[in-house]
């Protein structure tokens, strides 16, 4: 079951660092002006960096550059603990709303898409939480009674019969 969870709990890891990657690719595809971008990215900071370039906005390079610095901390630090996910989830639930404001105020209809793919990201991160949460509150594994290793195992019941039979034996106090 360890291993199980573990493994969901890296992979919600490994979204993370994914959306983290892809909106760094977005940002210097927009600097390149190739016109395309991926929909798996973070919105503030790509929206930020548009708006910085096209308008000459210095401090919004700075804005999307602290919002992806405390992404990549906020991965980083969930390798130890899975409480680090929380941030991340309530920034990316506050980078979904703004998608959503910024489609309902465009009338864009073709933003739908990456919605839906923010609402999957919020899964997985939501799943970081519950995943880590139940990796820390395993119990822990309980020594097996010779008597179960007998059933399971022959061979160590036997060598458990004989350690107990050649211990010394005391005196009665």
């Amino acid at each position: 079951m360890k291993n199980e969870l573990q493994k969901k709990y890296e992979q919600s890891r490994g979204n993370l660092l994914l959306i983290i990657v892809f909106t760094i690719i977005n940002i210097a595809l927009l600097f390149s002006q190739s016109g395309t971008m991926f929909l798996f990215s973070i919105t503030v900071p790509y929206w930020a960096v548009a708006f910085a370039y096209y308008l000459e906005l210095t401090y919004l390079y700075i804005v999307a550059g602290v919002v992806v610095a405390l992404y990549l901390i906020f991965w980083f630090f969930s390798k130890k603990h899975y409480g680090w996910f929380i941030p991340a989830l309530i920034l990316f639930i506050l980078d979904t709303i703004y998608l959503g404001y910024v489609s309902i105020d465009m009338a864009e209809s073709s933003n739908i898409i990456d919605i839906l793919v923010h609402i999957w990201v919020l899964y997985y991160l939501g799943a970081g939480i519950y995943f880590g949460y139940k990796l820390k509150h395993l119990p822990a594994e309980e020594t097996i009674a010779p008597e179960a290793a007998a059933e399971t195992d022959p061979e160590a019941a036997s060598a458990t019969a004989e350690s107990e039979n050649s211990a010394p034996i005391r005196p009665a106090e």
